[in-house]
């Protein structure tokens, strides 16, 4: 080996033997955030004690779960907030809905009576059931 990769090798192991390991960071960090017994919320500012924080879902690297950053009045509040804006664009939505399906129901219409008049063997009155039912009759064939 050279001089200069050897020396890289020496200050590579050095450093390494100074830093703590990663596992060791993250207890000292968990350590910490475990002794905290407020929180301040980032919606209302106010601060309120760790209960009223509800848990992340996800979680950590060490299998405990953090905390949300906004409380659990804000939270709810935000929630609902949000599904009263959905249930009226649902609603708007409804409503286009049902015209829209008023005006194809109306050309459907439009649509047969053209169809009658450009094809006039596909109308109901071309083909009218009694009059035939009447000829069967009278030929002594069953219907």
């Amino acid at each position: 080996m050279s001089g200069s990769g050897l020396q890289w090798l020496l200050v590579g192991c050095l450093v390494s033997l100074f830093t703590p390991p990663p596992a060791l960071r993250l207890m000292n960090l968990v350590g910490e955030l475990t002794a905290m017994t407020t929180k301040k919320c980032i919606n209302c500012g106010e601060e309120k004690p760790l209960d009223k924080f509800p848990y992340l879902q996800k979680l950590r690297a060490d299998g405990s779960r953090g905390r949300m950053a906004e409380c659990k009045a804000c939270k709810c509040e935000r929630v609902k907030a949000y599904y009263r804006a959905k249930k009226a664009k649902l609603a708007e939505l409804e409503i286009k809905r049902a015209e829209e399906a008023v005006k194809t129901a109306l050309s459907m219409r439009e649509a047969a009576q053209q169809a009658n008049q450009a094809f006039p063997i596909l109308s109901p009155a071309y083909w009218d059931v009694k009059a035939a039912m009447r000829a069967h009759e009278e030929l002594g064939i069953a219907w």
